[in-house]
């Protein structure tokens, strides 16, 4: 589903002119040795609470940053500067179901006044290449149908990982 690959294999080679072709589970391209995979996922999902669900996915090859907890925070850190009232209520190191390292965040914040966003992020670094999940949520559709979108989030294995 997501990764770079070379002919139908899942791995991230390059052939020897640089070329490397992006596959997921609509569509296969060839990129020349100038183009950057920034690949953006969004898988949307049920409506409750007023919200319709979804679970972005932002692929960063090579970042500047290759350690996992300084990536994040590197990230984390523009969101404080960035949305107004902005509050953090979890940070914490932790696993994929499959056992990567991951970090947790989730944080609530006030784009307008009386109206409160949710929001987890789950951070996954595999040798230079970041993922960064994201879901949006209410305080009541988290009660709801949290277990499951944490659940979905846990159970995300990027194809470099199941090498």
């Amino acid at each position: 589903m997501f990764g770079r690959t070379q002919d139908s294999k899942q791995d991230s080679k390059k052939s020897s002119d640089e070329n490397y072709t992006v596959s997921n589970n609509c569509f296969s391209m060839s990129l020349g040795s100038d183009w950057v995979d920034e690949s953006h996922y969004a898988f949307r999902g049920p409506e409750c609470d007023g919200i319709e669900h979804s679970i972005n996915i932002n692929i960063e090859q090579n970042p500047e940053i290759n350690e996992l907890k300084a990536f994040a925070q590197f990230q984390i850190e523009s969101l404080k500067n960035n949305l107004s009232g902005f509050q953090e209520l979890k940070s914490a190191e932790s696993l994929t179901d499959s056992g990567l390292p991951a970090y947790e965040y989730v944080y609530k914040w006030e784009p307008v006044p009386h109206t409160v966003i949710y929001q987890k992020m789950f951070f996954i670094m595999t040798e230079r290449t970041a993922y960064k999940l994201l879901t949006t949520f209410s305080k009541k559709s988290w009660k709801m149908i949290g277990a499951e979108i944490d659940k979905i989030m846990r159970s995300f294995v990027p194809f470099l990982a199941m090498k």
